[in-house]
């Protein structure tokens, strides 16, 4: 192919680029690229996390999960104990908050989709749960409850 052939080719795609081009700013924009999420997309309002209330029996305990943290609570201590919020992780089917409270104590709650009932009440939970403080794990059941903080 000689120059002259190359030049004519150039110009003949770039007068077929320049008709593609949408003729008025109403025109639909196609990606040519696979999409990538950035920080600049995941700045605006984030959906707030599920709201969560655990329990369990022998020994009895209670957490309570929302977007301002966790607190546990036991027949001895009713106030209950407050970990930081943080956000939970999807891992599998499975719901993971984790947490440090103030003495450096790791704190992990698992909540699973499965039916689960207390062995106390008639009543079937939507999910088992497990929580981990420090070095005390307690097995329970869970359910989704309203996010009001």
């Amino acid at each position: 192919m000689t120059a002259r052939h190359r030049v004519g080719l150039l110009l003949l795609l770039v007068a077929c680029a320049r008709a593609e081009q949408p003729a008025s700013d109403t025109a639909t924009i196609t990606a040519t690229e696979p999409e990538i999420i950035t920080d600049a997309d995941t700045l605006g309002p984030q959906p707030e996390p599920p709201a969560f209330q655990l329990i369990g029996t022998e020994p009895f305990w209670g957490l309570r999960i929302d977007g301002d943290g966790m607190t546990f609570t036991t027949p001895v201590d009713t106030a209950g104990e407050r970990f930081p919020a943080s956000t939970p992780v999807m891992v599998g089917d499975t719901l993971r908050w984790n947490s440090l409270d103030r003495a450096g104590r790791m704190v992990e709650a698992l909540v699973v989709p499965a039916t689960c009932s207390d062995g106390m009440s008639d009543k079937q939970w939507s999910h088992r749960a497990q929580l981990t403080i420090g070095r005390d794990r307690y097995e329970g059941c869970a359910e989704r409850r309203a996010s009001g903080r």
